[in-house]
């Protein structure tokens, strides 16, 4: 009966390790909210990831395939949706960021190749995604579109 209870709990012990290691979100990572993104200069702009420090991304791509770049669009906030090439969404904690006019917006969950933009100004609109690894490393694989907010 011994050897049950600890064949259980070995089991157990094993299922929630895995359960922790890449498998969910790391503690404290921010989640795309529908508040106004803060104003650059503010405390609250500060961005988490530097963008002049991107590594190396081998063979992966980015791509943004939704919207097209000079769309015009007429709401101050929209879907972006991407395409990726050797860099499976979701695995191995591999994920992309969305920048709008160079503020950081978001970051995709597990597998979802599409984010909310938001809070665009009136005029042309700078769209950046980046691709990232499991230590939020920003890679150097990113596309960038412009898209007209006429309210």
């Amino acid at each position: 009966m011994i050897r049950r209870f600890l064949a259980l709990l070995m089991a157990l012990c094993l299922i929630t390790i895995l359960m922790t290691t890449g498998c969910t979100q790391p503690a404290g990572t921010p989640t795309p909210t529908s508040e106004p993104a803060p104003t650059e200069g503010t405390p609250e702009a500060v961005h988490h990831h530097a963008q002049g420090n991107r590594i190396e991304a081998g063979d992966a791509l980015v791509k943004i395939v939704s919207p097209q770049d000079g769309d015009v669009i007429k709401n101050n906030s929209f879907i972006v949706r991407v395409e990726t090439l050797n860099w499976p969404l979701g695995e191995q904690g591999h994920h992309w960021h969305l920048y709008v006019n160079g503020a950081e917006q978001g970051m995709s969950q597990g597998n979802s190749p599409a984010l909310q933009a938001r809070d665009l100004q009136p005029g042309e609109n700078t769209i950046e995604v980046v691709l990232s690894n499991e230590l939020h490393q920003e890679l150097n694989a990113t596309d960038t579109i412009s898209v007209r907010y006429e309210p």
